[in-house]
Formats: structure tokens, C-alpha cells, sequence
């Protein structure tokens, strides 16, 4: 359990530097991404594999893809 806990802090961390704010990542994990079925990233930060499609769409969005 505490390792997803600390998966999660540090999935926050790396968001948080790209969006600027707390507010804005949490506006972003709350809106719905095709990526994601078009269902909002926050319902799948409770899973290993989630946590990777979140961080890799970041990645993407940090260089330039669409997301």
C-alpha cells in the first residue's frame, strides 16, 4: 500500500512541475482525455499501469505531441 502512495507523490511531483501548480494538474486529472477513454486521468491513478499512461501523456504533452 505504501508504495502506491509514494508512486503517486512522485507522479504528482513530475505533473506538478509541468502544469506549474497543484490547480492546474488537478484541473487536468479531472478532464476527460481521449487517451483515457475518454474518462478523466484521475480514475486510473490507482493502478501501476495508470500511473504510467499518465505520466507518459505528460511526457508527450512536455515535447510537443497532443494529447
Amino acid at each position: 500500500m505504501s508504495d502506491n502512495v509514494l508512486d503517486i507523490a512522485k507522479l504528482g511531483q513530475f505533473c506538478v512541475k509541468y502544469f506549474g501548480n497543484v490547480e492546474n494538474f488537478n484541473g487536468w486529472l479531472d478532464t476527460t482525455v481521449l487517451l483515457f477513454n475518454g474518462e478523466p486521468p484521475r480514475r486510473y491513478m490507482n493502478s501501476i499501469r495508470g500511473r504510467e499512461l499518465i505520466k507518459q501523456t505528460i511526457n508527450k504533452l512536455k515535447y510537443g505531441y497532443t494529447a
